[in-house]
């Protein structure tokens, strides 16, 4: 049963990646935009990078959903990806360059937030896991795990696809 009361609260939080811990060791998070804005939280995580992946920069006041970090967002490395949640969409091209932040920041935790945090987020945090599959998961399998951190995720087909042809890539 879906309750959507229990998917607004998830939408919001920021979970925590835990997948095989010599990958992560604590420092990957998930949220959506709504999670970001919660400064109280990524104070306490000690959050070092926030990457958004979305149509609009979320730190640039000209946007809609602009998030006023002048003060309290400081002390925080903000990278932005523009990538819009079509199924059309490319987002394999951000795939490299995710992976490259995690590894050249191996000790700075990294909060990664799209809009609701359940497509455009998840696809590199699965892309990532993909690249470090030492136990051959299928992508079935990495999402099922991926569930169990953030329950709410559901990259959109085309997602899904660039996903298979990157698994594609390390099968040769």
């Amino acid at each position: 049963m879906f309750c959507y009361k229990d998917h607004i609260e998830e939408q919001y939080k920021i979970s925590n990646i835990i997948f095989d811990d010599a990958i992560f060791d604590d420092k990957l998070y998930l949220t959506s935009l709504g999670g970001v804005k919660k400064i109280k939280q990524i104070k306490e995580l000690e959050i070092d990078i926030i990457i958004s992946i979305m149509d609009e920069n979320p730190f640039v006041d000209d946007n809609k959903n602009f998030i006023n970090y002048t003060e309290e967002y400081k002390d925080i490395e903000k990278i932005f990806f523009k990538a819009s949640d079509e199924e059309d969409f490319d987002i394999s091209v951000f795939f490299e360059p995710f992976h490259k932040i995690i590894n050249e920041n191996p000790n700075k935790k990294i909060l990664l937030h799209c809009y609701a945090g359940i497509s455009r987020s998840p696809t590199l945090i699965l892309s990532y896991m993909i690249s470090k599959n030492i136990e051959n998961y299928t992508l079935h399998e990495l999402i099922k795990k991926l569930k169990k951190c953030r329950f709410i995720i559901d990259p959109n087909e085309g997602f899904i696809e660039s996903l298979k042809n990157y698994i594609i890539k390390f099968q040769k």
